[in-house]
Parts: structure tokens; C-alpha cells; sequence
């Protein structure tokens, strides 16, 4: 692919005397702060600085800003579209109404003058960050989703014809156009060299659940999206108390394994009846890009709480574990059985306890039902267990075997634990199960999966031994 060139040119009008030019405010406008949003999406700011700050003031009055794309550097273009991003960036800019319209006509790109500028209220250009004129987004048609593409370089023309930036500043009460200007592009925050090769960040993910505004969300909070990529994938998730993200309550980066499955996070750490806002980013081979918009979403408040106990097999033995995820169903306790409610709990120790919030069940007779993760499913005992909306809840599956439904458990040092090894959620252990054990051994699967019987984060003959003893004793699921 042939290598394709920027060039930025921003000329100042107008020729001051020398004595006039000595008072001039001192400034550097700058192309910077170029980055990519996906492969042929990104953006780049134009920043204004005060360079001799406290010998003059620096009051923005007015300006028109010229962007070549000069074709003498190179012969071929990307065929970018560009508009103004009138998106609020902090605080140091010049208020968007005060820059005007863009046009692009053919290697031209021109910021027109906005509104004036009251006169008495003009903005002070900063000494410092510098004030940010706007920002301009570029969006590239003809270029596809790779991970990789070529630099582009960035250089301020300085002489020659054509159309000219022109800045005006008020100075002892007066508004002259300044000319005492640095113009200045650095690349160093893009490559080190024009032939270098950028790794493009992946876009922000399509998020799922929970939606924008929505209310009364479930506990744990349950949060949804589609992977960008398939392989080495990661993301980092965030919820905040406020759409600034100046509170921050979550901030989690977690890992998932090769693949194009959905992502579900869920989270215990958030407050009943509250508002929050949350926003992922995402990576892979590719890195990480920018995270997407906030979005708002209520907590509700739970109609029941139930405090479990439950001691899956493959944990029985283990003293540290990685939080383990138990899919829990309330069903009506007479035929047909139905589902009144589901939620998520975690058993985090060896006190294989989790509380459960449940928020749409009323009170009442229901069956417990441990649905399927990479265990047998399993219901609570045979009549059902009351549930009351006044006071907690506690059952505890572990202390007999007659607490599930048929005794559909296994006894180990003196605990009653639920069968490992349903994989493929068919109700039986049986030989695929164990194949898909068996191919995690052999290919030294790590991680979060559900071949890990005991969560210690790797699929090993530990888990092959768990699951190949329940294919021989032909466990198989027992519900009314």
C-alpha cells in the first residue's frame, strides 16, 4: 500500500512594522492531539498558545484558519471527510459559538469566523495547555478495518501563495491581526518516522444490556456487550455516579477467551433505587480505543433476598478459588413449574455462601433451581421452600442430601455438594462432557472457562478426574 501523506499548511496575513511587531502577543498555534477512533475514523485539534506570557495578555478576538492538503508532498490522498466536532472538550476553548462554519473544497479545508466576540469579554488564550480552537473529526470511506496502517506526516507550509489564517487579538483596548506567531505539527505522538506503522485502536463496543435510560435493572447488575475482536481480547469497564465519570465506582479491566461470545460483567457493587452511568473500551491484538458514550441506568430495588448455600464438587477441595458463578431460577412450586425470577450470585470462600436479590418474585412457595453453569442442574427439595418478602431468607443445599430434589448429590468430608461436569447443559455427564474437558487438558486452556471445575484458572487433569468419575456413576439431572 502505497504511503500516504498529510501535508498541513496555516499561514498568518498581513506584514507588521518592527516596532509594531514587538508588542504583538507571542503565540504557537498548533495541529495536535491527532488520534484514531477505529482504522479510518479519528481526529486532530487545533490548539492556540500564549508564548510570552506575563510580558502581554493574549484576548482571542476573531479568527479564520486555512488547512492545506498539499498535493506537492504527495501525489495520492486518502479520501477523507472531515466536519467540526462540536463536542465540549474541559474547559480551556474558545466557546464554539465564536468558530464558524467548515468547508472542504478540493485540497482546502477552511474554518470560517463565528459569531464576534462581545467586545469586554474576549477569551484568554492559555500560557499553558493552550485553548483548543476545535476540534476537527476525519473519516476515511475507502479504507477498510485493518490493524495496521501507515503514519500519516504533518508539516506547516511557510511560504509560498494561496489562501492565509488569520488571527485577531485586543491589545491596549484595540483589535489588531497578530503575526508574531510559532507554527508548529510535532508527529512524535503518532510514529517516530514517516514509514512507521500504527496499530489501530478497535471502536467502542455495541453494547446490549443495560439499555440507555432504562430502569429497575436486576441484582447483581448485569452488563452486556458485543466483542469487537476474537482473539486476546480485554476491556475495561466503567460506572460512574455522574455522566462525567468524576465519580467512578466501577473501574474493572478483565479478559476474555478467543472467540466472538458476547460479554456479560456482572457487578455487586452498586447501591438499590440509584442512577448510574457506565461506558466500555475494548482491545485485542489491536489496543484499546476510546470508550464509548455514557449511558444512564436505574437499580431497582429487590421484592426477596436469599442467602444460599452451595457447595459445587470441584470446589470442595480447593481453599482459593476464582469467584464462582451460580445461575439461580425461582419456579412456581406447582406444575408447570414456571419461572417467576432469575438472578446471579457469586461464591467467593470456602463459606460457599451467596447472597441473592431477587427483584420481580413476590412472596411465596417456590423451587430453588440451580441452573446450569458446568454443573448438573439441581432444584431445592421436593414440596419447595417458602420464601418471605419481610425477612431474610437462608437454605443451605450442603447439610443433606434431601435438600435438592431425588437427593441429587454427592457426599464429600462430610458436605453435600452438587455435581461438576455438565458442560454442554444437556442434563447428563456423560462422554462429550468429558471430550470437552479432555480437549482443554490437551490444549492447556487457562482462564475463566467453563472446562475449569475448581476455578483455579487453568483446565488440568484435576478437572478431567472430577467429570470422568460422574460419567461412570451416570449422574443425570432430577427435577419434578
Amino acid at each position: 500500500m502505497k504511503i500516504r501523506k498529510f501535508i498541513f499548511s496555516v499561514l498568518l496575513l498581513s506584514i507588521f512594522s518592527s516596532a509594531a511587531y514587538s508588542v504583538d502577543p507571542e503565540f504557537e498555534l498548533k495541529l495536535t492531539n491527532r488520534n484514531y477512533i477505529s482504522s479510518n475514523l479519528g481526529y486532530f485539534d487545533i490548539v492556540l498558545v500564549h508564548k510570552n506570557y506575563p510580558q502581554t495578555e493574549l484576548k482571542y478576538s476573531s479568527g479564520k484558519f486555512t488547512i492545506i492538503l498539499d498535493y506537492s508532498y504527495s501525489d495520492e490522498h486518502l479520501n477523507y471527510i472531515y466536519s467540526i466536532d462540536t463536542a465540549t472538550y474541559g474547559t480551556e476553548r474558545i466557546p464554539p459559538q465564536y468558530i464558524g462554519n467548515f468547508s472542504r473544497i478540493q485540497d482546502t479545508l477552511k474554518i470560517e469566523q463565528g459569531i464576534p466576540v462581545p467586545f469586554g469579554s474576549e477569551p484568554v488564550i492559555s500560557h499553558t495547555t493552550g485553548t483548543l480552537i476545535t476540534r476537527l473529526r476525519f473519516f476515511n470511506p475507502d479504507l477498510y478495518l485493518n490493524s495496521c496502517i501507515f503514519g500519516e506526516q504533518f508539516s506547516w507550509k511557510t511560504n509560498g501563495n494561496g489562501i492565509f489564517t488569520n488571527i485577531r487579538a485586543v491589545l491596549s483596548g484595540n483589535i489588531i491581526q497578530l503575526s508574531n506567531s510559532e507554527n508548529i505539527f510535532s508527529t512524535d505522538e503518532l510514529c517516530e518516522d514517516q514509514f512507521c506503522c500504527l496499530s489501530v485502536p478497535l471502536t467502542p463496543p455495541k453494547r446490549i444490556f443495560p439499555l440507555n435510560n432504562s430502569l429497575n435493572n436486576y441484582w447483581p447488575v448485569k452488563l452486556s456487550w458485543i466483542k469487537g475482536f476474537p482473539v486476546s481480547y480485554n476491556a475495561e469497564i466503567e460506572i460512574a455516579a455522574d455522566s462525567l465519570f468524576s465519580n467512578i465506582i466501577v473501574n474493572d479491566n478483565i479478559e476474555r477467551p478467543d472467540g466472538y461470545d458476547t460479554v456479560d460483567y456482572f457487578t455487586s457493587e452498586l447501591e438499590f433505587g440509584t442512577n448510574y452511568y457506565w461506558r466500555v473500551k475494548q482491545g485485542g491484538i489491536p489496543p484499546q480505543g476510546a470508550f464509548n458514550e455514557p449511558w444512564k441506568f436505574r437499580t431497582g430495588y429487590p421484592s426477596l433476598t436469599l442467602d444460599l448455600k452451595v457447595i459445587p464438587e470441584g470446589l470442595k477441595r480447593e481453599i482459593n478459588f476464582y469467584p464462582y458463578r451460580l445461575n439461580v431460577y425461582l419456579r412456581n412450586s406447582k406444575s408447570p413449574y414456571q419461572i417467576v425470577d432469575s438472578t446471579v450470585g457469586y461464591l467467593k470462600d470456602t463459606n460457599f455462601r451467596a447472597q441473592l436479590y431477587f427483584m420481580n418474585a413476590s412472596e411465596g412457595n417456590y423451587y430453588i433451581v440451580l441452573d446450569n453453569n458446568n454443573y448438573i442442574e439441581t432444584w431445592s427439595k421436593a414440596g419447595g421452600v417458602f420464601l418471605s418478602s419481610s425477612s431474610s431468607n437462608f437454605y443451605d443445599f450442603s447439610s443433606g442430601a434431601s435438600q435438592a430434589y431425588g437427593s441429587n448429590q454427592i457426599l464429600i468430608s462430610g458436605s453435600y455438594c452438587i455435581f461438576s461436569g455438565d458442560l454442554n447443559n444437556d442434563g447428563i455427564i456423560d462422554i462429550s462432557d468429558a471430550g470437552m474437558v479432555d480437549n482443554g487438558v490437551f490444549n492447556f486452556v487457562k482462564g475463566e472457562s467453563i472446562t475449569d471445575l475448581n476455578c483455579d484458572l487453568i483446565t488440568d487433569i484435576e478437572d478431567l478426574s472430577i467429570v470422568d468419575k460422574n460419567v461412570s456413576r451416570i449422574v443425570n439431572e432430577i427435577s419434578p
